[in-house]
C-alpha cells in the first residue's frame, strides 16, 4: 500500500470529509519524507476519535508545514507522541 493509499485509508476511517482529505494530500508533500513518514506512522497509532481530533488542529500543523518551520512541525510531532504515550489503554 502507498503512502497516499496509507493516508487516505486513515482519513476514510476517521469520517474526514473530502476537502480537508485534499488539505492533508496537498500539504504533507511538502515536507521532508522522513517528517511526513512520522506523521503518518503516529496517525495509524491513533484511535478514529484521535484523527478527528487532530484534523480540528490542522490549521497549525499547516502552517507548519507550509512556513517550512521544521522546529514547531517537530513539536507538533512530539506533542502528538505524547499524547499518544499518555492515553489509557
Amino acid at each position: 500500500m502507498t503512502f497516499t493509499e496509507r493516508l487516505k485509508k486513515l482519513l476514510d476511517a476517521a469520517g474526514i470529509d473530502a476537502k480537508d482529505q485534499e488539505v492533508w494530500l496537498r500539504n504533507i508533500y511538502s515536507i521532508p519524507f522522513q517528517n511526513a513518514e512520522v506523521f503518518l506512522y503516529i496517525l495509524e497509532r491513533m484511535e478514529r476519535d484521535d484523527i478527528a481530533f487532530f484534523n480540528r488542529n490542522l490549521k497549525d500543523k499547516i502552517a507548519a508545514i507550509h512556513g517550512k518551520d521544521e522546529l514547531a512541525l517537530a513539536e507538533i510531532l512530539r506533542a502528538e507522541v505524547r499524547f499518544l504515550e499518555n492515553k489509557p489503554i
